[in-house]
């Protein structure tokens, strides 16, 4: 049996067009244990045929990253472009380049630091630094170290603990590292008072 659409959609434009970035609808979810190091459009951007209205509007494509949820491997992929309507999109595919790395612990000694203290008083803590523990990519293992976490007391919430003993917060740990946790959420502190 022969089916007739009832409706035909025809787009016209005076051959306008424009170069768009190329990204992903959604980050890649690697598979578990393992982190993806980095993402490779080839090529970068496509060209776009379309009205105006249209090509005002738009700031970059997008592909079904969906295709690349589970990665531990590197991966060479073809993708189709997400169709925009009323537009012309080429190249209609472009190749995606992933590597994936497997996830090691990683482990750094980080001196716990004074926040909002006044002038004049200096926290000592016991110990005086904790262990962070997180999880990294293999080539990422040495260039990772103590200086790029950050563990703070906050002078503001000293009396949230009785006794002699304050809360430590991980303030900042870097982009890679997952998981970033602290040993222990607690030290036992002393302020000392400095002469102005």
């Amino acid at each position: 049996t022969a089916h007739k659409p009832d409706t035909l959609d025809f787009f016209y434009n005076s051959g306008r067009s424009r170069r768009v970035a190329v990204r992903l609808a959604s980050p890649i979810v690697p598979a578990a244990g393992f982190s993806v190091v980095s993402t490779r459009f080839v090529p970068d951007s496509v060209t776009i045929w379309a009205a105006s209205a249209v090509l005002d509007t738009l700031r970059y494509v997008t592909l079904p990253a969906t295709d690349l949820h589970g990665a531990s491997t590197p991966a060479d992929t073809l993708l189709p472009v997400n169709a925009i309507k009323g537009a012309r999109i080429q190249p209609a595919r472009v190749r995606i380049q992933t590597r994936t790395e497997r996830l090691v612990e990683k482990k750094v000694r980080v001196d716990v630091v004074g926040e909002n203290f006044p002038a004049g008083v200096r926290l000592r803590t016991f110990p005086a630094q904790v262990e962070v523990s997180c999880q990294v990519a293999m080539s990422d293992y040495r260039r990772t170290n103590a200086q790029q976490f950050r563990v703070t007391v906050d002078y503001h919430h000293l009396g949230d603990i009785s006794g002699n003993r304050c809360r430590v917060t991980l303030q900042r740990a870097p982009a890679n590292a997952r998981f970033a946790r602290l040993s222990t959420n607690e030290v036992e502190y002393v302020l000392e008072l400095s002469e102005q």
